[in-house]
């Protein structure tokens, strides 16, 4: 699978299904490699590479990202 474009507030990069992992994607950007889990309601575990640094998230889509999260049942 190729390199996707990766957009972020910090830097252009690159990211691809991990190929261990299906459930996660790893992203390269800023000399740095991250592999990241995405949890339900836009949330995401990112793992930095060299030092294992974690980082916990949420997207944002738009401007005005809607603020509640309702569960899937």
């Amino acid at each position: 699978m190729d390199k996707g474009a990766l957009h972020t507030p910090w830097a252009a990069g690159t990211w691809r299904i991990d190929e261990g992992d299906p459930e996660q994607v790893v992203v390269d950007f800023l000399g740095a490699r991250c592999h990241i889990r995405f949890l339900p309601c836009g949330r995401f575990i990112s793992v930095r590479q060299s030092d294992g640094d974690v980082v916990q998230g949420s997207t944002q889509i738009g401007e005005r990202a809607q603020r509640r999260c309702y569960e899937l049942r």
